[in-house]
């Protein structure tokens, strides 16, 4: 059997002789449990000395080293006689010298990282918006917000908003770019099926966002969209509606001599005002117009001396929103009694 020679480098750095080696890989996985899909990152830590005839050659290879190690981005390559084990571009982490005098020999510790490429995605599910298909799989996550005009008022439809974390990694920076750029496109369009899993839903993109990286290996996204849910049959997400009642009628207020006060006379009523306003959202604009009509309809009891004063109607297409300011005239009052009291026209 013949005599193989392993072989240490970085950059253009020889180490001699050739150190320990230890390479130690991390998966820092996606998700709560820590079973989504991770990148591995691969430390490679080493063990060595270097030697003098003196301190000062000592202390001199050490500055060798250490010019070395100011340079990132170098290739770390790494022979063990028979294979090439690692060739990859790496950074340094770590450099560590013994506590010792050295006059002739001193140790050292130190240590790379780097990112292997190619890297395998064994995808459980598939995972899609629209024509885009997720590799490898991001983890999801949801949050339930029930939407109310206030907090004491009647709930509407529920909120809901998915964010998926997730990241790209297709081998190099131009890569990488393509790949978020097609993900960018897919996200232009609103509307579209997502699909995760048995879980399907048409959605709305709210926000993407990548993580501050240098792009080349890795490039991490949050993607949030929203949708409703315990939509009603009316199909109205959300509604504001108010209503104000205005009576009034007309006196005469005379003074008695020789008495205190005044002498109130009715001399005839101004009638009855009801003003309603508000706002009614819903999945189309065609559903906010009629659940409108009808809610403003109801503000209203029919009588047939009423005359419509004013009507506003306000309509956010992008929205599918409808507000309104309708005024109603009765010349005889309307709504009497209890709150409303008892003007005598």
């Amino acid at each position: 059997m013949g005599t193989s020679v392993a072989q240490l480098k970085y950059g253009t750095y020889v180490f001699s002789p050739v150190p320990q080696v230890g390479v130690r890989s991390n998966y820092n996985r996606l998700g709560e449990s820590g079973m989504g899909p991770a990148n591995r990152e691969r430390v490679v830590s080493i063990r060595g000395r270097v030697y003098g005839n003196n301190l000062n050659e000592v202390q001199t290879a050490m500055a060798q080293l250490e010019a070395i190690f100011a340079k990132g981005n170098q290739t770390l390559y790494w022979y063990d006689g028979v294979t090439v084990r690692i060739n990859q571009t790496a950074q340094p982490i770590s450099l560590d010298w013994d506590e010792e005098w050295g006059e002739y020999d001193l140790g050292y510790k130190a240590s790379f990282k780097y990112i292997p490429l190619g890297e395998t995605h064994n995808d459980l599910y598939s995972a899609s918006y629209g024509g885009y298909t997720f590799h490898p799989i991001p983890v999801l996550s949801r949050e339930f917000t029930v939407q109310r005009e206030s907090p004491e008022s009647d709930r509407d439809s529920t909120k809901v908003q998915l964010a998926l974390t997730g990241f790209i990694d297709k081998g190099s920076l131009s890569a990488n770019l393509t790949e978020f750029n097609s993900l960018k496109t897919a996200l232009q369009t609103d509307g579209q099926t997502l699909t995760f899993g048995d879980f399907t839903q048409s959605v709305k993109v709210s926000r993407l966002s990548h993580s501050s990286d240098v792009l080349d290996r890795h490039i991490g996204y949050v993607i949030t969209f929203e949708y409703d849910e315990d939509v009603g049959a009316d199909s109205v997400l959300k509604m504001s509606s108010t209503r104000s009642i205005q009576s009034s009628q007309t006196v005469a207020k005379a003074a008695v001599p020789f008495r205190n006060g005044t002498y109130i006379q009715k001399t005839g009523g101004n009638g009855q005002v009801i003003s309603a306003n508000g706002y009614i959202l819903a999945r189309s604009m065609a559903e906010a117009k009629a659940a409108a009509a009808i809610e403003i309809a109801a503000q209203f009891p029919a009588a047939l001396n009423s005359v419509e004063e004013t009507r506003n109607i306000r309509e956010k297409a992008s929205e599918k929103r409808v507000e309104w300011d309708v005024t109603v005239y009765y010349p005889t009052p309307i709504l009497t009694g209890g709150v409303y009291g008892n003007l005598v026209i």
